[in-house]
C-alpha cells in the first residue's frame, strides 16, 4: 500500500514538468503558411520575435508588441495590441466608434458564437458573427 502512495506522489510531483514541456519555442519558418500570410498582410515590416507552440496553437509576439494566437492550422484566434482595421469586422468598429469614441479596441478574440473584444478602458463586450452587439462581458 505504501508503494502505491509513493508512486502517486511521484506522478503528481512530475505533472507540472509534463505540462510545461508541452510548450516549446519554435523558429518562424515552422509557423503554418496561413499564419505567415496573415502576419505579412496585416503587419507589414514587423518581425516575429517569438513563437511558442503547444499541442493545438501557436502564440506569436511581433516586434511592435502585437500578440497573435493561431490555431494549429494557422488561423488567427486572438489578437492583442495594435489591431488593424482588416482584422476587426466593420460592424464592430462602427459600434465602438459610435458608443465609445474615446477608446480603441485593444484585443479581439474569435469564439464559436462570434467575437469577444476588450477596449483600452478595460470594457469587454461580446458580438455575434455578423458583428452585432450582444452584451457587456463580466
Amino acid at each position: 500500500m505504501k508503494q502505491i502512495g509513493y508512486l502517486l506522489m511521484a506522478i503528481i510531483s512530475l505533472m507540472p514538468l509534463n505540462i510545461s514541456a508541452r510548450n516549446k519555442i519554435i523558429p518562424a519558418e515552422n509557423l503554418p503558411q496561413s499564419a505567415k500570410a496573415f502576419i505579412a498582410e496585416n503587419y507589414k515590416g514587423q518581425k516575429i520575435l517569438r513563437i511558442e507552440k503547444d499541442w493545438n496553437s501557436y502564440d506569436c509576439i511581433l516586434s511592435n508588441g502585437t500578440k497573435i494566437e493561431f490555431t494549429k492550422k494557422g488561423v488567427w484566434e486572438e489578437v492583442e495590441h495594435n489591431l488593424t482595421d482588416a482584422i476587426v469586422p466593420k460592424a464592430i468598429q462602427n459600434y465602438v466608434k459610435t458608443n465609445f469614441p474615446n477608446n480603441a479596441i485593444e484585443k479581439i478574440e474569435k469564439e464559436r458564437y462570434g467575437y469577444d473584444i476588450e477596449l483600452t478602458n478595460d470594457i469587454s463586450m461580446k458580438f455575434n458573427k455578423q458583428g452585432t452587439f450582444i452584451r457587456m462581458k463580466d
